[in-house]
């Protein structure tokens, strides 16, 4: 007897019971999934001090749009009415933007994003221009795993509000 066979001989109410029982293994994935989004949201929130400072930030409203690769880096310095501001964008994708002055480089100012790179996943990754705040590698986080290398100076740049020659302002 094949899967399809023993399906169709199942009574209704087993039937029933094979699909809550999918849809609570569905429910079950996406509830850890938000989960472990929620865990990578607030170590990056603490990297300000916690959730109040976070929130403090001021807010960046990026509208509608998007990035040709899907990173958050379309943000021009112009738009920024603080050194360190937050949004979320279209995909409902959370992010943080850095603006800082640049010592011995060609240019004034840069900024840095950090932001979740996808809506279902526990990763941030970072987009910068010319001089990065901070730079290393990969993500910050990565499907929960944390650069802490990066993430420990990402921190102390913003509690100095310095990296390097860089100066958070």
């Amino acid at each position: 007897m094949n899967s399809t066979n023993f399906f169709n001989e199942l009574s209704a109410d087993s039937k029933i019971c094979i699909f809550k029982f999918q849809e609570y293994l569905v429910l079950k994935k996406v509830h850890q999934n938000k989960r472990k989004m929620q865990v990578a949201f607030e170590k990056m929130m603490s990297i300000f001090g916690g959730k109040k400072e976070y929130e403090a930030l001021p807010v960046l409203d990026v509208g509608e749009r998007c990035g040709s690769t899907g990173y958050i880096d379309y943000i021009r310095l112009d738009e920024m009415t603080a050194p360190m501001m937050r949004g979320t964008d279209r995909f409902g994708r959370r992010f943080f933007i850095i603006r800082y002055r640049v010592r011995n480089g060609c240019i004034d100012r840069d900024c840095q994003t950090f932001f979740e790179r996808f809506s279902n996943q526990d990763s941030w990754a970072q987009s910068s221009g010319l001089y990065p705040l901070i730079e290393f590698q990969g993500y910050i986080i990565d499907e929960g795993l944390v650069n802490e290398d990066a993430f420990s100076r990402l921190k102390n740049a913003i509690k100095t509000k310095s990296s390097g020659d860089n100066t958070i302002e």
